[in-house]
């Protein structure tokens, strides 16, 4: 015996065997052989089961409409039982569903309904959709959809949280809502006023989640968008984005630990303000660099330089960014000028005086132009050529990407650029990386370190993740064009921040046509410009 789960007002007679079920003919089988008897498809709406039922015999005795079944085997016109099931299921087809297109030019796209008035589509279910069973034996069960083969989808009913193998028609289902419980914890939705003083939040402030997924925790701020709605604060290791709104100021951590004793004063040692925070090494074989400060001892501290394991080197090799040792000594003379960029030596190496200057001389017994006169008044260490680095990033193929010129242009294009080899050993050297939109320097990895600039990609491969990836700006240049209609920015010459359409492309003379009026064309190499991608969210 079978039963059909069908919804509806339709009527249709046809000419099959049948045996009924119930009432005083039950286990009796009949034809419809004569015009008395004949079989009429039934929808009923309490329970949503298709019915076959001889309409006389169930006047004649007041049977119900479900005591009458169809014999298996016998002749049925299989293309309508189908459509009518196919019809019974898109009573259910809601604005919002996915669907997918089964007739006509666009057969096979998949999308989201706006309107339910179609008939060449069928809904699309996936895997974790919630469900519930709208018709058959199984009516009423709610669960997700744990499996889908072909037609037939296994459930997992909510109730129980039990896997149910259920051999359950896509057609018998119909998309729920999740079912929400009461949680100890109030979820995100509730009724939250914000703290007065979220506006006055700056870098650097310690703040406090107070409610949400990260509710409790606390840490310092390391990221502010001017004008956003959202900040990035340190929790550990981790970099967290939560709302502005739902943070509120606190108090610094190592603040709330003071105790005061009259025979010692605070319980605070040198350095512990420090830990976490970055530090300059400025003696040992390594010399010259930055790193972020774990522990420190009596005599000496655990650090890290980016990217490589921890180490323990004297204190006395150690300082803050305010100049101090972490064994509190101060810096003083030359390493204090030296510690500086402002006061080191290159700031010192083309200073001049003229007339006017030793005139009004409050030394008259010093010329300065004897500072310049002896070379060995300075010595080059680490730390000059730390800065010389510096300045020649600043000199490099994108330090167009640090002046304020161009960064309104980014609030709406994606930037191409081309990797170099020695980054992550050449796996992004052969493909174009896109900087995040609208800020260059922040994408779901969090704000870029100084240096570098939030780039993502896709990896090789059909349907690949887009990756994102923080990557200094020294291994970074411009992409160039590869044919006409593309849009680029000009970075040199007259023409410099214009975003225009390249007009040709010449890629053996590296060279591009670009209309700065509709009769006028102008030609610009290829490192001149850069390629640019409209974002998605402008478009």
């Amino acid at each position: 015996m079978e039963r059909f789960p069908i919804k509806g007002a339709k009527v249709r007679k046809c000419f099959v065997p049948y045996i009924i079920l119930k009432g005083p003919w039950r286990g009796t089988y009949h034809t419809n052989d004569s015009k008395k008897w004949f079989i009429i498809l039934y929808y009923t709406y309490t329970r949503g089961d298709l019915l076959w039922c001889s309409s006389e015999a169930a006047v004649k005795w007041g049977g119900e409409l479900d005591t009458f079944c169809i014999k298996p085997g016998s002749r049925w016109d299989k293309s309508f039982l189908k459509s009518t099931v196919v019809a019974f299921s898109m009573q259910f087809l809601h604005a919002g569903n996915w669907a997918k297109v089964i007739k006509g030019d666009l057969s096979s796209e998949v999308g989201k309904v706006t309107s339910t008035d179609h008939t060449d589509i069928e809904r699309m279910f996936w895997i974790g959709d919630m469900v519930r069973v709208v018709a058959g034996q199984y009516f009423g069960v709610e669960g997700h959809i744990i499996e889908m083969v072909d037609d037939i989808f296994c459930l997992c009913q909510d109730v129980s949280k039990e896997e149910v193998k259920v051999e359950v028609s896509k057609y018998y289902l119909d998309q729920r809502s999740l079912t929400h419980t009461w949680q100890a914890r109030p979820p995100t939705q509730q009724l939250f006023t914000p703290p007065t003083d979220v506006e006055l939040i700056q870098i650097g402030d310690c703040v406090e989640v107070l409610v949400g997924e990260h509710i409790d925790k606390c840490g310092i701020v390391h990221w502010l968008p001017k004008g956003g709605d959202c900040l990035w604060f340190q929790d550990g290791t981790l970099y967290i984005p939560v709302p502005i709104a739902v943070v509120r100021r606190t108090h610094l951590p190592y603040l709330q630990t003071l105790q005061f004793t009259k025979d010692k004063g605070y319980d605070v040692k040198p350095g512990d303000i420090d830990i976490g925070q970055k530090v300059f090494i400025i003696g040992g074989d390594r010399k010259g660099y930055r790193a972020t400060l774990y522990s420190l001892s009596v005599e000496k501290c655990t650090i890290a330089l980016h990217g490589q394991q921890r180490t323990t080197i004297p204190l006395q090799n150690v300082a803050t960014r305010y100049g101090r040792r972490l064994n509190s000594a101060m810096l003083k003379g030359i390493d204090m000028l030296s510690f500086y960029p402002g006061t080191s030596s290159s700031a010192w190496t083309n200073w001049t005086t003229s007339p006017e200057d030793q005139a009004c001389s409050p030394l008259p017994s010093i010329n300065p132009s004897s500072l310049t006169a002896d070379p060995k008044s300075w010595t080059v260490d680490t730390l000059d050529n730390i800065d010389s680095q510096s300045e020649k990033l600043k000199e490099g193929p994108l330090a167009w990407l640090m002046t304020k010129e161009f960064c309104s242009k980014f609030t709406m294009y994606h930037m191409m650029l081309k990797v170099s080899p020695s980054f992550m050993r050449g796996r992004l050297h052969n493909q174009f990386v896109s900087t995040a939109c609208p800020d260059p320097f922040l994408c779901l990895n969090g704000p870029a370190p100084e240096g570098c600039v939030a780039v993502f990609c896709s990896l090789n491969g059909a349907g690949a993740a887009i990756q994102h990836y923080h990557i200094p700006i020294t291994d970074l240049s411009p992409a160039p064009p590869r044919k006409k209609n593309q849009e680029r920015i000009v970075l040199d010459g007259s023409h410099r921040s214009s975003i225009s359409t390249i007009a040709k492309c010449n890629l053996k003379k590296n060279t591009v046509d670009i209309a700065v009026t509709p009769s006028t064309l102008v030609n610009l190499r290829f490192d001149q410009i850069c390629l640019l991608e409209k974002s998605c969210a402008t478009m």
